[in-house]
C-alpha cells in the first residue's frame, strides 16, 4: 500500500512539474508580435541604429519617411542588432527632420533561434512525459506484485 501512495504523489508532482516545464518550453519558439512604428533618428550613413526591441527577425520590417517606403540593401541594411542606412545620395529618403518609422517583428528573449534545437526542446517535454508514465508503472507493478496479485 505504501508503494501505491509513493507512485499516486510522484505521478501527481510530475504532472503539476510537466505543466509548468510545458507552459516554458512553448515560450522557446514564440517570436513576439511585430512592433509597429518605432521611430528611429538618421545620424550618419554606415552607422548602426540600434532598435527598441533587440533580435529584429530579417525580412520582417518595413522602413519609411513621411511619404516613401524605403528599399532593403538600396536604402539601407537591417542585421538582429539594428538597422544601417547606406544611401547618403537619395535626399529622398532623408527628410529635413531625419526620422523615419519602422515595422518588425523580434525574437522575444527566451527565443531559440535554431531549428533544431527547437524541434528537440519540443521532445523534453514528451520524455518527461513518458518518463513520470514509466515510473509510476513500475513502481504500481511492484505494489501489485507486493500484494500477491
Amino acid at each position: 500500500m505504501g508503494l501505491l501512495l509513493g507512485a499516486f504523489i510522484i505521478i501527481l508532482v510530475g504532472v503539476v512539474l510537466l505543466n509548468s516545464v510545458a507552459d516554458s518550453v512553448s515560450e522557446l519558439d514564440d517570436i513576439v508580435t511585430p512592433t509597429a512604428n518605432e521611430t528611429i533618428t538618421f545620424v550618419t550613413n554606415n552607422t548602426l541604429i540600434a532598435l527598441v526591441n533587440n533580435d529584429a527577425v530579417i525580412g520582417s520590417e518595413i522602413v519609411y519617411n513621411q511619404t516613401n517606403k524605403l528599399t532593403v540593401n538600396t536604402h539601407y541594411t537591417m542585421t538582429q542588432e539594428g538597422i544601417t542606412f547606406v544611401n547618403q545620395t537619395n535626399t529622398m529618403c532623408y527628410p529635413e527632420n531625419n526620422e523615419f518609422n519602422i515595422t518588425y517583428s523580434n525574437e522575444g528573449d527566451n527565443y531559440v533561434s535554431d531549428g533544431t534545437s527547437r524541434s528537440l526542446i519540443g521532445l523534453v517535454v514528451l520524455f518527461f512525459a513518458l518518463t513520470i508514465l514509466s515510473v509510476g508503472y513500475v513502481i504500481v507493478k511492484k505494489a501489485y506484485d507486493n500484494m500477491g496479485f
